[in-house]
């Protein structure tokens, strides 16, 4: 796929700001023309209603990547952090459900072209809703959430940390690769299908914790319940408060 060449096309409106100068106004302006163009080709249809299914919007990442492979260098970790915070205003206009998809995108690329060491933050707390799909696909970037996150943290993230200061909804770190998460409560099905790295929850989680677990651990330092491991869990390292959970704790004979 020639993401540049969808950039050229579906979006001809972007090529005005590639001249453009990169300070944070511009910036913001430049992050919320995309959006609005992003909002018209996206929808809510790829959504499941199923907790067991991720349903990571990988096409819709994708097409917010091509927007910003010639936007990169006219935004900077700030602006992202001021376009969080502008979605308080936002979300009284439009349905802001694929944020999440939008701003990881923003970030990831942004990471690759200029490897910044700086933290991205990003602020939730203001919002109605929890958005869905933040740090989806991470590639190394550094991020903090200050607030609740919806479903899919850090789904298929391969490095870097999301550290996120609130709480997270269902499938955090869903076939995620590598790197760290770490939340304060975490929804149903935490783990589903990870095939390395860690997550930490410092408070409670829902059911089906480890489902479908390949690798990687997941580290449990708040509430624990024997039922809330998945029977299907496979594989990896399960952490309780410093102790190794066993698949032999998990059976009738265990614990």
């Amino acid at each position: 796929m020639n993401l540049e060449k969808i950039t050229e096309t579906e979006y001809p409106d972007l090529q005005e700001y590639v001249s453009m100068e990169p300070t944070h106004r511009a910036a913001r302006t430049i992050l919320f023309d995309a959006y609005e163009m992003f909002q018209e080709d996206t929808n809510e249809n790829f959504f499941s209603p199923s907790v067991h299914n991720a349903n990571i919007p990988e096409k819709e990442h994708e097409l917010a990547r091509g927007m910003f492979l010639l936007l990169a260098e006219k935004y900077s970790s700030e602006d992202i952090t001021a376009f969080s915070v502008e979605l308080g205003e936002y979300q009284s206009k439009f349905e802001i459900f694929n944020a999440g998809i939008f701003i990881s995108a923003m970030i990831n690329v942004h990471f690759k072209k200029t490897q910044s060491q700086k933290e991205y933050r990003i602020i939730t707390s203001h919002l109605e809703k929890a958005i869905d799909n933040i740090g989806i696909l991470n590639c190394g970037a550094k991020i903090r959430v200050d607030g609740d996150v919806g479903r899919n943290l850090g789904a298929k993230m391969k490095s870097g940390t999301i550290t996120v200061e609130g709480n997270a909804g269902v499938l955090v770190g869903s076939s995620m690769h590598g790197g760290t998460i770490s939340v304060r409560n975490a929804g149903n099905c935490l783990g589903l299908s990870l095939h390395g790295g860690a997550i930490h929850v410092s408070g409670s989680s829902g059911k089906f914790i480890g489902e479908n677990m390949q690798y990687g651990t997941i580290f449990l330092d708040g509430t624990y319940e024997r039922s809330n491991i998945s029977k299907d869990f496979r594989n990896g390292e399960i952490i309780f408060q410093g102790k190794r959970i066993s698949l032999y704790d998990l059976t009738e004979d265990g614990l």
